[in-house]
């Protein structure tokens, strides 16, 4: 097999486009030199031919080196829109996040100081809390000197009224007691008016009878003071 010529096929350029021959044709002139310095590393067997299939080396390495360029320059450019799509994308998340971070640290900025107004009042209760506290134990202790002193007293009072529920439960008995005395006496003191009723009539009957013997009596003597007096005659 043919090997492929070792001269580096020329960039024939038109009369109209005179900058081809710079930039673009350095370039293709290192890229041909790179290529054949590839191909010449390759074994024998494997060398290309001085064609491609019929058609001249020159515009098929051209053909590939433009659509390679083309391809990578495409690509270059989908990345860079990807890339800046999702930059934008990715800024715009962040900034999102940002502004919900601040809002979260403003809310959290809120809460910790209710939190810490919360604290403050919850310290100053629990302080008005043992200051009552104390009171109210000092407090305690003398109701409770108040309520042992009273409680005393309530068993004394006690003692007290139990005595004289005993004393009145006694005279509830002696007026009972004087009562039945009491219904005895009326009960004697009208048997003896009936005595003196009965007496007052006999009496009043033995004094009729008393005056009937006067009277008769009289009655007698001026009888015989008469017959005297005529036997006197």
């Amino acid at each position: 097999m043919d090997s492929l010529p070792a001269t580096v096929p020329a960039v024939t350029a038109s009369p109209g486009d005179p900058e081809l021959l710079g930039p673009l044709s350095v370039l293709y002139a290192a890229l041909i030199a790179k290529l054949l310095e590839l191909l010449a590393t390759l074994p024998d067997n494997v060398q290309p031919g001085p064609d491609f299939y019929g058609l001249p080396w020159q515009p098929v390495i051209i053909t590939a080196v433009l659509g390679i360029v083309s391809f990578a320059i495409f690509s270059w450019r989908t990345i860079l829109v990807v890339k800046s799509r999702v930059y934008q994308v990715t800024e715009k998340q962040i900034s999102e996040k940002l502004e919900n971070i601040k809002k979260e640290n403003a809310e959290l900025m809120q809460k910790l100081s209710s939190y810490e107004q919360k604290i403050k009042e919850s310290k100053k209760y629990v302080q008005e809390t043992k200051k009552q506290n104390m009171i109210l134990s000092d407090e305690a202790v003398k109701y409770k000197d108040k309520i042992k002193i009273l409680e005393e007293t309530n068993v004394s009072l006690g003692d007290k009224a139990k005595s004289l529920r005993l004393q009145l439960e006694s005279e509830r008995e002696q007026n009972v007691k004087n009562q039945d005395l009491i219904l005895e006496n009326k009960k004697s003191i009208e048997k003896l008016k009936d005595v003196i009723s009965m007496n007052a009539s006999e009496l009043s009957e033995v004094q009729v009878a008393l005056n009937e013997a006067k009277l008769s009596e009289e009655n007698v003597k001026s009888e015989c003071h008469r017959v005297q007096e005529e036997n006197a005659r």
